[in-house]
């Protein structure tokens, strides 16, 4: 083979030889940066389901109260599910510890609120109708002000965060 032609096959070859390997670095790199990126995606999509699923609970919580103070202070008879405020306080405790000092002092308010409950529907059974309601509104304002302390904090968070609301 003479020099020319060695010469003219490499000047062939080469554009092929380096469009071969660039097109094998990114046949290996591509997959591991789609995943990479869908990954994140797909973390970040979870972590706001994760978020919407707590303020839910935090508004079930409350409508709870509601049906759960109509039962024991009003002698309703109903059926409850579990407190909600269980699944936020899991959902924050995993996802957002941020926010669990908030969350604890929503549950704790909310314990109050039901200690307040309890010895109400005490008077109602003790026929003491007309002091029933004694320290209900101090109790329920405590709850709904830790509540929206908590929801504030959340819409704080997800503002410094994310930069929106």
């Amino acid at each position: 083979m003479d020099s020319a032609a060695s010469t003219s096959t490499w000047t062939v070859l080469l554009p092929v030889i380096i469009g071969g390997v660039i097109a094998a670095i990114g046949g290996a790199i591509g997959p591991f940066l789609a995943h990479l990126l869908t990954s994140r995606a797909s973390k970040q999509q979870k972590r706001n389901e994760s978020f919407e699923k707590i303020i839910e609970a935090v508004y079930e919580h409350d409508h709870w109260l509601t049906e759960k103070r109509n039962v024991v202070v009003f002698g309703e008879v109903k059926d409850l599910p579990p407190e909600p405020i269980y699944k936020a306080v899991s959902i924050a405790l995993i996802h957002f510890p941020e926010l669990m000092e908030k969350m604890q002092i929503l549950n704790l308010k909310s314990d109050h609120y039901l200690i307040w409950m309890g010895n109400a529907g005490l008077k109602r059974l003790k026929n003491e109708i007309e002091s029933l309601n004694e320290g209900g509104v101090e109790a329920y304002r405590a709850y709904a002000e830790s509540r929206l302390d908590f929801l504030s904090a959340g819409s704080k968070y997800v503002a410094d965060r994310y930069g929106r609301v």
